[in-house]
């Protein structure tokens, strides 16, 4: 099967456990997004900052000590007026995975 033509826009992956953004990262780059994984807040804020191409955010909204939802409005902060993206946060759990707005 072919892989669909690249998308215009990289997805930056958020998660503190390294399999769950593997699995993402692999399901979405088979569908031809450019994805960028990071487990901790520091490295998803600098990969933020030094990928202006990132438009779509998927995060746990439980990282270990610190907060999805607080992560998200950091990365707003570092955005500013003048970059856009579209965030979405997601828990799972032993009955399936859940996907917030």
């Amino acid at each position: 099967m072919d892989k669909p033509a690249s998308r215009h826009f990289s997805v930056l992956i958020i998660d503190d456990e390294p399999q769950v953004t593997s699995e993402l990262r692999e399901l979405l780059e088979n569908s031809g997004y450019r994805c960028v994984t990071s487990t901790h807040r520091e490295s998803a804020i600098a990969s933020f900052q030094a990928d202006p191409n990132i438009g779509l955010v998927i995060c746990d909204l439980y990282l270990g000590q610190d907060n999805g939802i607080r992560l998200i409005e950091s990365l707003k902060e570092v955005a500013g007026n003048g970059r856009f993206f579209e965030s979405k946060t997601y828990t799972v759990s032993l009955a399936g995975c859940r996907i917030e707005d």
